[in-house]
C-alpha cells in the first residue's frame, strides 16, 4: 500500500512540472534602441545640409559716366624734363627731356602726343575697358615748377570721384632725377591693366636695334615688337616693364605686388602692361635716358 502511495506522488509532480514547463507563458525580450557613437573629438560632427538661400538678381553694374567738365592740361617742369598731363584720364600727353638734343639740335622728344593706347591710362577689365580714359580727375595743381634754385621736390594728385567710384593717381616729381613715385589707388573698380603707353619711349623707330615693349620676370628678359602675333600673358615674378629704344626708355617699376603683366598687339604696335587688383598699388615710374648709374637704383 505504502508503495502504491509513494509512487502516485511521483507521477503527480512529474504531470505538474510537465505541465508549467509547456504551457507558461515565454518572457518577452525589451526592445533595444540602436545607440549613437559619441563623434570622434579628431573628426567634426556631420554637417545637416540646409537649402541655400538664393540671393535676389541684381542688375549689372552700371559704370559712373563722366562728369561734363572740361578737361584742363598740368604742365610739371624741372631742370630735366617738361612735362605735360591732362586731367581726361590723368593720362601724360608730352615728355621732353631738356638736356639732351636731337640731330637738329632740338630737345628730344619721348612722347609728342598720345598713342591709340594712353600713357598710364588705366584701361579696366572687361567691356568698359576703355570708360577711364573718358572720366574728367581733378587735380590739386595746374602747373608745378621745381628747380636747383627752388622746390627740388613737387606732387600732382588727380582724383576722380563718382557714383562710389574712386580713383587717386598720386605723381611724386624731382628735379634732379627722371625718376617719378606712383602711387594708384581704387574703390569699386573691377581689375585694370596700367599700361606704358604706343610708343612711349621710343625716340627712334628708324634704328636696327630693338624698339618696342620689353619686360623683366625674374632674371630673364623678354623683348616684343610689331611682329608680335598673339596675347601673351605673364604672372610670375615681374620686374620691370618698358617701352624701349638703344638710348631711351619709358619704364614701370612695381614696388608692391602685381598680378602680372600682358602683352598686346593694337593695330600696327605692340602694347604692354602691368595687370593690377583694385587696391593701393606703388611703382616707379621712369621716362628717360638709359644712364646706368640712373637705371641700377631703380
Amino acid at each position: 500500500m505504502e508503495k502504491r502511495t509513494l509512487l502516485a506522488v511521483i507521477l503527480s509532480l512529474i504531470v505538474l512540472v510537465g505541465w508549467s514547463f509547456l504551457f507558461q507563458k515565454k518572457p518577452v525580450p525589451p526592445k533595444t534602441m540602436p545607440s549613437k557613437e559619441a563623434p570622434s573629438p579628431l573628426m567634426p560632427e556631420p554637417m545637416i545640409e540646409k537649402k541655400a538661400e538664393q540671393p535676389p538678381v541684381q542688375a549689372p553694374r552700371e559704370y559712373p559716366v563722366a562728369e561734363d567738365t572740361e578737361a584742363i592740361d598740368v604742365t610739371v617742369e624741372t631742370d630735366l624734363y617738361k612735362a605735360v598731363f591732362s586731367t581726361k584720364g590723368a593720362i601724360i600727353k608730352y615728355w621732353e627731356l631738356k638736356t639732351y638734343r636731337d640731330s637738329d639740335d632740338m630737345p628730344v622728344v619721348l612722347l609728342k602726343k598720345p598713342g591709340v593706347v594712353s600713357p598710364l591710362g588705366i584701361i579696366f577689365e572687361g567691356e568698359n575697358g576703355n570708360l577711364p580714359q573718358k572720366f574728367i580727375y581733378s587735380a590739386n595743381t595746374e602747373k608745378l615748377m621745381l628747380s636747383e634754385r627752388g622746390n627740388n621736390k613737387g606732387e600732382v594728385i588727380f582724383t576722380y570721384d563718382h557714383n562710389g567710384m574712386y580713383i587717386m593717381k598720386k605723381f611724386v616729381f624731382y628735379n634732379d632725377d627722371f625718376k617719378v613715385d606712383l602711387s594708384i589707388e581704387t574703390v569699386n573698380t573691377p581689375s585694370y591693366m596700367l599700361p606704358v603707353g604706343t610708343d612711349f619711349g621710343v625716340f627712334d623707330k628708324e634704328q636696327r636695334e630693338h624698339k618696342g615693349p620689353v619686360m623683366l620676370t625674374g632674371s630673364d628678359r623678354e623683348e616684343f615688337d610689331e611682329g608680335l602675333k598673339s596675347t601673351r600673358f605673364f604672372t610670375e615674378n615681374i620686374r620691370w616693364i618698358a617701352q624701349e629704344d638703344k638710348y631711351f626708355t619709358a619704364s614701370i617699376v612695381p614696388v608692391t605686388p602685381v598680378e602680372g603683366a600682358t602683352v598686346w598687339k593694337e593695330g600696327d604696335a605692340a602694347e604692354i602692361a602691368l595687370t593690377l587688383k583694385p587696391q593701393k598699388h606703388k611703382f616707379i615710374f621712369y621716362a628717360g635716358p638709359k644712364e646706368y648709374d640712373r637705371l641700377k637704383l631703380l
